[in-house]
């Protein structure tokens, strides 16, 4: 993006793709884009998530002690000076950051791609450099990382880069929904593959949004399977379903 710096925020975020949506692109790229065109009641597993994620996040924050009123910068060259600011801060008290809603207490911003997010927190008690931690809840722990997941984690990670950060890797968390103290930890590296799976998806995704290609099917019938049951409304919508 040109001169991105001295883009106001709130254009710069109207434009750019954020790290959610595109994890969402990656696992179904119909899916991503009806959600943007049909409104549909938040599944009960996503908003069980959402709030194990949101209690997670105020502990964090109230073992920080008493906050600041936290500001909301006008350009990104300012929301990233922000984000710098807390994350050296945290690096030097040796503590985790954490993001809930109506708190948010760095971001992680990619201008080159033109993405964004949010993470849930970063681990800086090493003093080192920040280590992200993306929290996902599901109804089976996995052996192996989502490449979905694993897209928004590197688009994090990337936006530390980018803040003059050394990130090498994060960590991506799993969470049943039924028992939240069930927890099975991926360490993810942000290496060439990883680089190269956040720029094509991004690259994919931009085109779609610009009107340049239409979004692909899912690529296994077993996510339209999914979707049929947690997602009917969409799923009736679909036009490039599986099953």
């Amino acid at each position: 993006m040109t001169n991105f710096r001295e883009t106001s925020w709130a254009e710069f975020t109207n434009r750019a793709v954020p790290a959610y949506w595109l994890a969402e692109y990656k696992y179904c790229p119909s899916k991503a884009v009806l959600e943007m065109e049909v409104e549909e009641e938040k599944p009960q597993q996503l908003v069980k998530g959402q709030n194990i994620h949101e209690q997670e996040a105020r502990e964090i924050l109230e073992s920080l002690g008493p906050l600041v009123n936290v500001p909301h910068p006008e350009t990104v060259e300012a929301t990233m000076s922000f984000s710098h600011q807390q994350l050296s801060r945290a690096l030097r008290e040796r503590v985790t950051l954490a993001n809930a809603e109506g708190t948010i207490m760095f971001v992680c911003i990619v201008p080159d791609l033109g993405v964004w997010g949010i993470p849930d927190c970063a681990d800086c008690t090493n003093g080192k450099h920040p280590v992200i931690i993306e929290t996902k809840t599901t109804g089976r722990l996995p052996n192996k990382p989502w490449d979905d997941a694993q897209v928004q984690i590197g688009v994090y990670m990337l936006g530390l880069e980018v803040l003059g950060f050394d990130c090498k890797y994060g960590l991506l968390r799993y969470k049943l929904r039924q028992k939240p103290e069930a927890v099975r930890d991926f360490r993810v590296s942000l290496d060439h593959n990883l680089r190269q799976l956040v720029e094509q998806t991004a690259a994919s995704a931009r085109q779609v949004l610009d009107g340049a290609a239409g979004p692909a099917a899912a690529d296994t019938p077993g996510k339209c399977a999914s979707c049929k049951t947690s997602h009917p409304l969409l799923y009736r919508h679909c036009r490039q379903k599986l099953v």
